[in-house]
Order: structure tokens, then C-alpha cells, then sequence
């Protein structure tokens, strides 16, 4: 297996212990107002444990569903300040389940989509609201409207190599994706046309994985030569 490819498939396993990013609400709210698409996505590890989202426990799950509704609240509050009010923010949030009967005027965040309901749901509703997506599960290219109808707003992906976190892409829109090494170096950035996946809102992650892959591989001939 090349080294390319073991980091790629390791980007997301779950021998990693801590992530270093930290979400935030109130940076995840801003990007609501700089973006005009009726779903707005937001995506990143909801835990800073990365070996407690992978190990299936009952314990676990509940940490990753009480995080994304903390977050998803966070949201809320900020969407519905009198500050983002005046800013053109939503005068009302709801959360909202696959059995939600949608009302005029209001914006609506689904915490984990995950089955075909909630996705028929997200999209009849995106017709009349807005709709942001905190961590929706089991995507597919037929589960959402592509670009423009939706936009990834709010974004982060830890890479890993032999269990060592090497770097992150993230992205906080209007801001463009960035992949940054853990030493703060951004190695480069991308715009939507040029790293997402055709017809989604996922990111080719070949290009930022190569590149901290190659950094990696850099420092490590550097410090042997030390």
C-alpha cells in the first residue's frame, strides 16, 4: 500500500486519540450570512476524541448526539441575537426532524440526518426555508441538491499518518478550503470549483492529502539529518 493511500484511508480512522480544532457556533453562524443557498451544510469531528466516534459504543454515541445539539443550539443562539437580527438574520430557529411540518419565515437546523425521511424531508423544506445540516450522516450524491442549491459553509477534516495527526482541512465560508499542517503552515487553498467532488458538497481529499503527506515526509528526512 503506498504511503499516499495509508494516509488517505488513515484520515479517518479512529486510532487517532485528540483532534486539535474547536468548533465554534458563532463562526459557524456567520457563515449563514455570507452564503445565499437555501441548505446550508456544516460538517466536522464532533468530538475532540477521534477513538470515541469510532469505537461504536453505546457511551459514545451519546457524547457525539449531546455534542452535535450543543452546537447545533449554539447555532441557534447566535442566528437569534439581536445583533444577527439586525444583520438580516433569522427571526426564529427551530430544529427540525423528518416529521416536521415546515412554517413561513423560519429557519430550520437538522442535527444528523441520516435516512431517506430526513433527507425527502430537508429537501421538500428547502423549497420554502432554509435548512442547515449539522454532521448529516449516509450522503450520497442522490441524497441532496447539488451546488447551487446547497453550499458546505462550515467544514473541518483531521488527516492522520501512523496514528499522528499531520494536518486539517477546513473551510469557513466565505473564507476559501484551506489545508493547514499542525504547525499552523497553510500548504495551500482551493475554491468549490476546484476541490469539491462533482455535483456535491464533498471535497476531493486526494489533493490535501498528498500535500501534508509530502510535508510530512520532508520534515522527517529534515530531522534525521539533524
Amino acid at each position: 500500500m503506498s504511503l499516499i493511500l495509508s494516509l488517505l484511508l488513515l484520515s479517518s480512522s479512529s486510532m487517532v486519540t485528540t483532534f486539535a480544532f474547536t468548533p465554534s457556533p458563532s463562526a459557524a453562524a456567520s457563515t449563514f450570512f455570507s452564503t445565499k443557498e437555501a441548505i446550508v451544510e456544516m460538517e466536522f469531528p464532533a468530538l475532540a476524541s477521534q477513538n470515541a466516534m469510532g469505537d461504536g459504543s453505546f457511551k459514545s454515541e451519546q457524547k457525539m448526539k449531546n455534542a452535535n445539539n450543543k452546537f447545533a443550539k449554539g447555532v441557534m443562539d447566535n442566528l437569534q441575537s439581536p445583533l444577527s437580527i439586525l444583520k438580516g438574520g433569522p427571526k426564529k430557529c427551530l430544529l427540525m426532524t423528518s416529521q416536521t411540518v415546515p412554517e413561513p419565515g423560519i429557519t430550520y437546523v437538522f442535527v444528523a440526518p441520516a435516512t431517506y425521511s430526513d433527507y425527502s424531508k430537508i429537501k421538500s423544506t428547502a423549497g420554502t426555508n432554509r435548512v442547515i445540516l449539522v454532521n448529516a450522516n449516509c450522503k450520497s450524491p442522490t441524497t441532496l441538491p447539488a451546488p447551487p442549491i446547497s453550499v458546505m459553509s462550515y467544514f473541518a477534516k483531521p488527516i492522520t499518518f501512523n496514528s499522528e495527526l499531520v494536518g486539517t482541512l477546513t473551510r469557513i465560508h466565505p473564507k476559501p478550503w484551506t489545508v493547514t499542517t499542525t504547525k499552523g503552515k497553510v500548504l495551500k487553498t482551493w475554491t468549490d470549483e476546484e476541490i469539491l467532488v462533482p455535483k456535491s458538497n464533498t471535497p476531493d481529499l486526494r489533493g490535501p492529502v498528498k500535500l501534508l503527506c509530502d510535508e510530512y515526509q520532508r520534515a522527517a528526512i529534515a530531522a534525521r539529518k539533524k
